[in-house]
């Protein structure tokens, strides 16, 4: 488990918190399952399940962790997959924030 699942997402201010693109790219290395976007503004991670059952009920524990964190994803939610994806729209980008949510999710993924 990453480290960045132990710390705790921390409210943003529009304008604030924004990573450079080095700091995206150290950060994702601590995420193999996740991509960073080519233009460095979000984070994705597809994932597949045997059924439409396991897979919202993984939506259902992310759904729970956000909501927790205060720092929500887009999710995509079909039969036998789940598409996460991360970015914080106060900055137009990523923030730690993002990778911190990402870390919580593989746990329960």
């Amino acid at each position: 488990m990453s480290a960045l699942a132990q710390e705790t997402c921390k409210p943003c201010k529009t304008g604030e918190g924004k990573l450079s693109g080095g700091e995206a790219r150290k950060l994702i290395a601590e995420l193999p399952e996740w991509e960073l976007s080519s233009d460095g503004g979000t984070i994705t991670r597809y994932i597949e399940y045997k059924n439409f059952a396991r897979a919202l009920e993984v939506v259902q524990k992310i759904g729970a962790i956000a909501e927790k964190e205060q720092h929500h994803p887009d999710l995509g939610l079909g039969w036998g997959y789940v598409d996460i994806s991360l970015t914080t729209h106060a900055v137009d980008g990523l923030t730690k924030n993002d990778f911190i949510s990402a870390a919580k999710y593989d746990a329960v993924v």
